[in-house]
This record gives structure tokens, sequence and C-alpha cells, in this order.
């Protein structure tokens, strides 16, 4: 079991150290500022295209449906079941653009419902239009953004660019890979001290190579229990007569 759990993580270790060098800074670090930017991209647009742009167009059969919808499923609403009756995302419209139903109380069935279709449908189709607009906005940000990263990249192929960039992929790819291999030893050690493996011989002799044992000094529960010995000792020093 050493020389496995030594070979895995020099697997880890070595596989993201190659995969530094070879795809190089901008290539890694890609994929995570591909999917911020652009939900951030998309999130900070989608309300104004969504309302100027999205809404008008989808405005007539939107509200049209909203209407059949009502007079098929609601034809019993009343102020005492409005809660429960309102279909959800009529309900999430209203309550994003602060619709008041405070004054339909002393309404009659049929004019409840024509008012409760009137001041919902349109933050019902502003709503909609929001999020086919987020979900517009989100697949061209990824475009864009994607175009960016694939011309920033192919300037960055030759001359002394092109070292600056695999050094830094080395350096942040090692890092993920030790921490990988971190994180690896730690849930190994977690598991290993469940109690299904407490009559297991090999787990028990199992102390790990020169990597695991490194990895293992340094894992978040040997770090937290030897600050907690550290804290103990020295406030029991504190207390001792000398």
């Amino acid at each position: 079991m050493d020389i496995i759990f030594e070979l895995i993580l020099l697997c880890i270790l070595v596989g993201g150290a190659y995969a530094g060098i070879k795809f190089g800074f901008i290539q890694i670090a890609a994929k995570p500022i591909k999917t911020v930017a652009s939900i951030s991209f998309a999130f900070m647009l989608c309300r104004g295209v969504g309302t100027e742009v999205i809404a008008p167009i989808i405005q007539a059969p939107v509200s049209n449906y909203i209407k059949d919808f009502m007079y098929t499923n609601c034809s019993n609403l009343s102020y005492n079941n409005l809660s429960s009756e309102v279909p959800t995302l009529l309900k999430m419209a209203g309550a994003a653009f602060n619709v008041d139903f405070n004054s339909m109380d002393a309404l009659s069935s049929d004019t409840l419902l024509d008012n409760v279709i009137l001041k919902l449908t349109f933050p019902t189709v502003r709503l909609i239009g929001i999020i086919i607009a987020f979900v517009i906005l989100l697949f061209v940000g990824r475009l864009l953004i994607s175009l960016g990263i694939y011309l920033v990249n192919s300037l960055c192929q030759g001359g002394v660019i092109a070292i600056v960039n695999k050094s830094m992929g080395f350096v942040l790819a090692g890092l993920l890979s030790f921490l990988c291999a971190w994180a690896f030893v730690s849930v190994a050690e977690f598991f290993f001290h469940l109690p299904i493996f407490d009559d297991s011989a090999a787990i028990r002799d199992f102390d790990g190579g020169l990597l695991y044992r490194m990895l293992l000094s340094i894992s978040p529960l040997e770090l937290l229990l030897s600050f907690w010995f550290i804290v103990t000792n020295v406030t029991l020093c504190d207390g001792m007569d000398i």
C-alpha cells in the first residue's frame, strides 16, 4: 500500500506540473475565468436587455397565455386562497417587482381574477424576458471571452512571452496538484480511521511513504491538533509557579 499511495501522489504532482508546462498559465486559468466573467457579463446586462429588448417581443404571446391559463385554472380565485392558487412563476414575478395585493380583499371573485391578471402579467413578462436575456447573454459572453482568450493565447506561443506563460502555468498547476495531493491524503486518513477499518491489518500497519507522511504532517486535522497541543501546553506553563 505504501508504494501504491506514493505512485498515486507522484502521478498527481508530476501530472500537474506537466500539464502546467504543456498548456501554460493562460489556458489553465481560462476555464474559471471564462465561467466567472461570462456569468458576471450576463448578470450585469440581463435586466436591461430583458426589459427593453426581450420583453416587448414576447409581451403579446405571454400575456395571452397567462390570461387563458388563469381563466381556465383559477376561476375560483379568492383573496383567501390567493397565495395557493396563483402559479409560482406569477408569484415570483409579483415578489420581484413588489406587486401589492392588500387592496384586493374586498373584490369579488371575477373582479379579483381580472385584477390579478392585470397586476401580474407585465411583471411576469419582464421576469421571463430577464431570464431569457440572461441565458442568451451567458452564451454570447462565453463566446466573446473564449475568442479573447484564444487570441491572447495565440500571442503567447513564441519568444519570451511563451516561456513566461509556461513558467507561470507550471507554478499554478503545481500548486493546484499539490492541493489535490494534500486533499487526497487528508481524505484517505479520514477514511482509514473509520470504525470499519479497525480490524484491517493492512490499514493498521500502513504508514505511507515519504510524500504521504510529508502531506499528512500538514493535513487540516494534524495542524488543528498540533495547534491545540501547543496552546494547551502554553496555558499549562503559564499557570505553573516556576
